[in-house]
């Protein structure tokens, strides 16, 4: 390979997009989520699907994109609040509803619990294994 195209594929742009495309994107249970945008606007969206970086919902909410928001899991799944950045919306009209389709992904502070969010809407459950002392 080329010197100057060998350099440019392991830019940490290019390895970022490597990583996202890997991410395994699975059909989740459907949820209520619950937010907020702009650090006082609560707003409510249904989960449609997940990968340990990202999720799409839906919502009436009218958000833009490359905004941070902050996501609530249901009360009864145990799981923390996560922080995502919008980076894509669409329109997805349905019964004389404005719905807006998003794609989310899991900012890095947020990345464990993420996972977390994959396992649970997922398969059902996290999985709480102890970490072996060295």
């Amino acid at each position: 390979m080329h010197p100057i195209l060998e350099a440019e594929a392991a830019t940490v742009q290019t390895m970022h997009l490597k990583d996202n495309r890997d991410a395994l994107r699975q059909k989740a249970r459907r949820a209520t989520l619950s937010g907020i945008y702009r650090a006082d606007r609560p707003f409510a969206a249904t989960l449609e699907d997940i990968s340990r970086r990202g999720l799409r919902i839906r919502s009436e909410a009218s958000m833009l994109c490359g905004d941070t928001i902050v996501i609530d899991a249901p009360d009864d799944a145990g799981l923390e609040p996560i922080a995502c950045r919008i980076r894509r919306v669409q329109i997805a009209s349905a019964d004389d509803r404005e719905l807006f389709e998003y794609g989310i992904q899991v900012t890095p502070t947020s990345r464990d619990q993420g996972h977390r969010w994959f396992l649970y809407f997922c398969y059902g459950g996290v999985a709480k294994h102890s970490i072996p002392l060295v």
